[in-house]
């Protein structure tokens, strides 16, 4: 029995350390070839203890294994003592505390495209890719000015127009995204990466308004659309404002705001904002990996997306897959961050539409000081 527990310790600390492996190469800005290979090799090698399993335990069962295979032990050990280690962090100090609403939960029947394996996937049980969950959350922010009133800001990403996911779910989300009445809205990346999806953009997209604008940048799907300029002319003309790599000032409404978009490590331009005022800042980026970028440019708030909440999250475990060089420790949520507060978004979509226990979100941000009630 001691062999047995000993392998399935040693089995689960070498999963652990390539899902880790896994999640750095998705967070990098590889090419999408690339990166399919590597993600194979990951998974290839991380299964690679089960087909031998009969062999380790025999391995095991022995009072002193070969010192090769004592060594990879060893490892395996750490890195599953690391993972429970930073599991129970992260249930301590993930999704600071904020005044949290689900408004409105909605789905629709009709939202599978095409492709044998979206058919395939889309039934599995407890797969809530179908809907869309829309949120209000008050965060408190460190640096609040006596000038500003109340700002809303309705955040969405990875929308991810494949065409496998049918054009009724986006005018679901558009609908849903247009009732939470937001001041500004902001999308922060992967929103079109098909070209067969191109002509729903203006029908779909194209009917987000604020009173202070739409707001975007790209992600790293965006790259399939080459020229992604041709992208970024797009969405211009449906009247959403770029922020990839720009700096925009809003100087009015009920609370003043300077926005900046990161793209990176995607796409290799920076916005230069100005020195810090008494406006509100915010930082766009579409990996939480650039938040350090975000906090050193003085941003009050952070709004990212890329890591889908994990897009499959196990009970009492939690994501284990998430395309971040933190592994998981940024999957969704709201954090802290020296003086910056960054909401991390569940996002629309994703390329493959398996979403357990991870509905999609779009949310409605109110703004207010530190301690008011």
């Amino acid at each position: 029995m001691p062999s047995v527990v000993w392998f399935i310790a040693v089995a689960c600390g070498h999963i652990s350390f390539w899902i880790v492996i896994f999640n750095v190469v998705h967070a990098t800005p590889f090419p999408c070839r690339v990166v399919r290979v590597l993600e194979r090799v990951c998974i290839a090698i991380a299964v690679a203890p089960l087909v031998v399993s009969p062999w380790i335990s025999r391995m095991f069962a022995e009072v002193l294994p070969p010192p090769p295979l004592g060594v990879l032990a060893v490892l395996a050990y750490a890195e599953l003592a690391r993972r429970i280690c930073f599991w129970i962090a992260r249930r301590f100090v993930d999704d600071r505390p904020a005044e949290f609403e689900v408004v409105a939960r909605d789905r629709t029947a009709d939202y599978v495209g095409e492709g044998k394996l979206i058919r395939l996937l889309s039934p599995i049980p407890g797969n809530q890719s179908d809907r869309i969950e829309a949120n209000r959350k008050t965060l408190q922010l460190d640096r609040w000015s006596d000038g500003w009133g109340d700002l809303s800001i309705v955040h969405a990403s990875d929308l991810h127009l494949s065409g496998r996911i049918a054009r009724p779910f986006y005018e679901m989300v558009v609908a849903r995204t247009m009732a939470l009445r937001g001041d500004v809205i902001i999308i922060s990346g992967d929103i079109v990466e098909s070209q067969s999806c191109v002509a729903w953009v203006r029908e779909t997209l194209g009917q987000l308004s604020a009173p202070l604008g739409v707001y975007y940048l790209l992600g790293n799907h965006d790259v399939r659309m080459r020229p992604t300029e041709e992208l970024r002319e797009l969405l211009d003309s449906i009247g959403w404002i770029d922020v990839g790599g720009k700096t925009v000032e809003v100087d009015q409404g009920p609370a003043p705001f300077v926005i900046f978009g990161n793209e990176r490590p995607w796409f290799p331009d920076l916005p230069s904002p100005p020195d810090p005022d008494d406006r509100l800042r915010i930082g766009v980026v579409h990996t939480p990996d650039q938040h350090r970028w975000a906090m050193r440019e003085h941003a009050d708030l952070i709004l990212a997306g890329h890591t889908h909440g994990g897009q499959i999250r196990i009970p009492i475990l939690g994501p284990l897959i998430c395309p971040s060089l933190y592994d998981v420790w940024f999957a969704s949520g709201v954090f802290q961050r020296g003086g910056a507060t960054m909401h991390v978004s569940r996002g629309v979509a994703a390329f493959h539409p398996i979403r357990l226990w991870c509905s999609p979100e779009v949310t409605r941000i109110e703004l207010c000081r530190r301690g008011a009630t």
